[in-house]
């Protein structure tokens, strides 16, 4: 299958089918707040950034988001203190 663009996909199928195909494309049951959100971003055209303490389920949602629309998932670790230079 091909990669499907997620803003695409929501604008042309709405909230309903982008929580089905995270369901079916990843088993992920995405949360009513997460999805607004999510959406929200998507439809704005603006980055969204998701954070929160470890094991609340940042990584899972970006994963599941990947692989239900069969994207690359790509990691960037963020730590206080940190600047671009010193992660090349």
């Amino acid at each position: 299958m091909a990669p499907v663009n997620p803003r695409s996909f929501l604008e042309s199928r709405g909230r309903e089918a982008f929580r089905e195909r995270l369901a079916t494309g990843a088993g992920y049951v995405v949360p009513d707040g997460l999805l607004d959100i999510a959406a929200q971003s998507l439809a704005l055209r603006v980055p969204l950034l998701v954070e929160g303490e470890p094991g609340c389920g940042k990584t899972a949602f970006a994963e599941a988001l990947a692989q239900a629309f069969e994207l690359p998932m790509y990691y960037l670790q963020c730590m206080e203190g940190y600047g671009i230079g010193d992660m090349l």
